[in-house]
C-alpha cells in the first residue's frame, strides 16, 4: 500500500511517455498526495529525450518551491 508523502511533491509527466500511461501516473501521484502537471507529449523524462539543461523544468521547480514556502 502506498503511503502519502510527508512533504509537498510534484510529479511532472508527459502524455506520451512509453513507460507509464497517464492514468497510471495520475493514480500514483494521487496515492502519494502529490500534485501532477502535464508537460505535453515529448516522450519519457530522461537524458535520452534531449532535455539538456531543461529550462522548463527549472521553471517548474521554481514555481513549486515558491508555492511550498
Amino acid at each position: 500500500m502506498c503511503q502519502r508523502l510527508p512533504v509537498p511533491a510534484l510529479v511532472p509527466y508527459r502524455t506520451d511517455d512509453p513507460f507509464c500511461k497517464v492514468n497510471r501516473t495520475l493514480a500514483m501521484a494521487a496515492h502519494r498526495g502529490a500534485a501532477a502537471v502535464s508537460l505535453g507529449d515529448k516522450g519519457h523524462l530522461n537524458g535520452d529525450s534531449g532535455l539538456r539543461d531543461w529550462p522548463e523544468g527549472l521553471r517548474w521547480l521554481q514555481r513549486f518551491t515558491d508555492a511550498a514556502r
